[in-house]
C-alpha cells in the first residue's frame, strides 16, 4: 500500500515537473519579445522617456530581476533562469520559484538534493536595471 502511496506521489511530481519545463519554454520566447521591445524603444529611453508593455511601464530606472529554479527529471537536474521580471512582481515570482524549487528540484538522483539547496541558497537573483539590459545589448556583454 506505501509503495503505491509513494509511486503515485512519483508520478504526480513528474507531471507536475513536466508542465513548468513546458511553462520555462514558453517563457523563452517571452523574453525574446521583452528584448526586442527594449531595443525597439532604446531612443525613446535614452532619452528619458519610458513605453509600455504588457501593462508595465519600462524607463532606464525600471528594476528587472532573474530568479533562478531547480526543476529535477528523476535523472536530470536542471537549474534555470526565469524570464525577466519587473519589479511589482518581485514577491509573487519569489515565491513561484521557491515552491517549483522545493517541490520540484530535490527528487532528481544524484544532484536533485545538491542543486535544490544551492538554488535556495542564491535565490536573490540577478538584478539589474532597463538602463543596464540596455547597455548589454548594445554592447554585446553577457
Amino acid at each position: 500500500m506505501i509503495g503505491l502511496l509513494i509511486i503515485d506521489l512519483l508520478i504526480a511530481v513528474a507531471v507536475t515537473a513536466w508542465i513548468v519545463f513546458f511553462v520555462i519554454k514558453g517563457s523563452e520566447k517571452k523574453d525574446r519579445m521583452f528584448l526586442e521591445a527594449v531595443f525597439s524603444n532604446s531612443e525613446n529611453l535614452k532619452s528619458g522617456g519610458s513605453f509600455e508593455y504588457k501593462g508595465r511601464s519600462y524607463s532606464l530606472g525600471t528594476e528587472l530581476k532573474r530568479y533562478r529554479m531547480c526543476i529535477s527529471y528523476i535523472v536530470m537536474t536542471e537549474v534555470r533562469g526565469t524570464d525577466l521580471v519587473h519589479e511589482d512582481d518581485f514577491g509573487k515570482m519569489s515565491v513561484m520559484t521557491v515552491l517549483v524549487t522545493l517541490f520540484g528540484g530535490w527528487w532528481g538522483f544524484p544532484w536533485g538534493p545538491i542543486r535544490t539547496i544551492e538554488t535556495l541558497a542564491k535565490h536573490e537573483g540577478e538584478t539589474m536595471t532597463v538602463g543596464q539590459l540596455l547597455f548589454r545589448m548594445e554592447n554585446n556583454v553577457g
